[in-house]
């Protein structure tokens, strides 16, 4: 996976989420490839939109391996970037949120 992410364009955005889930089944951390990611779909796309899904996305994984204080501070960087502003974002960190015990906030 090394060697392909060396040769892999910079903002290949369908690697770079294989990536995290690659990074994530393996029971690794999967924040760098997260945070690489949402940072590529925000320039690329020029919609903070993009990058607070990708958070949300993350942090229902963390979540759902139970890493809670990991899952509630990408919910709160999501919210940082309009995370409000997508149905499907505030779906994925209200179930974060849920899951980590946060159901007021959920």
């Amino acid at each position: 996976m090394e060697r392909l992410a060396r040769e892999a364009p910079a903002d290949d955005m369908h690697w770079l989420g294989l990536q995290q889930q690659l990074a994530f089944f393996a029971a690794t951390s999967s924040t760098p490839f997260a945070e690489r990611n949402a940072g590529e779909q925000q320039r690329r796309a020029k919609r903070m939109e993009n990058a607070a899904n990708e958070l949300a996305w993350h942090a229902q994984l963390e979540s759902f391996v139970g890493n809670y204080a990991l899952a509630r501070k990408l919910c709160r960087q999501a919210g940082e970037r309009r995370v409000k502003d997508s149905d499907l974002g505030l779906q994925h960190c209200a179930i974060a949120l849920a899951e980590a015990g946060d159901v007021t906030q959920a």
